[in-house]
């Protein structure tokens, strides 16, 4: 017999083994951010596209968006986890290079810090304190580019090339994340 209860409107199970709680049908977002009229800064739409092609699991859900600060407080609203993935660079890494930080640790990027906005980790922290439910653990995925400042619909040829290799990465880090 499994003992199911609720908390807060999400429903746990008692693992038999161990009698702790665990969440059932927790949600895991995927939100690729980026501008898609900005060459390489377009990396998070269009990574996000192919890898909702690619995963298939219930409890992921796949979303791109071009805004920035308090607007992403809508989109995370509910979920119990979240992937950002978003462009970086860094002149540190390799191209497609995949950078894995915490909302502790956010660096510059054109979505993440906004100068005419509240920066995201102001807002999802706002959010929270107004009681908003914001997933409790939120990773960002920067991937390293070279050129997000060129108006081109158009990824760098370079970082198009080896699209590939950095879906394959980030949906092993994805299906890891969301269990």
């Amino acid at each position: 017999m499994v003992a199911l209860f609720v908390y807060k409107q999400i429903f746990y199970k008692i693992c038999p083994m161990t009698g702790s709680p665990y969440k059932i049908n927790s949600r895991t977002l995927v939100l690729g951010l980026g501008n898609a009229l900005v060459c390489d800064d377009a990396i998070g739409l269009v990574l996000v596209q192919k890898l909702s092609e690619q995963i298939k699991e219930q409890n992921i859900e796949f979303k791109v968006s071009e805004k920035v600060g308090l607007n992403l407080i809508e989109l995370l609203q509910g979920y119990d986890r979240a992937i950002i993935i978003d462009s970086i660079i860094t002149g540190k890494h390799q191209l497609g290079e995949v950078i894995e930080f915490s909302i502790e640790d956010i660096i510059d990027t054109p979505r993440l810090r906004c100068p005419h906005d509240a920066d995201f980790k102001s807002s999802v922290e706002l959010a929270r304190i107004t009681g908003l439910k914001m997933p409790e653990k939120i990773i960002i995925l920067g991937i390293e580019v070279q050129d997000n400042l060129t108006f081109s619909e158009n990824l760098s040829p370079k970082l198009s090339s080896i699209l590939p290799s950095i879906i394959n990465n980030l949906a092993l880090k994805i299906e890891s994340f969301a269990k």
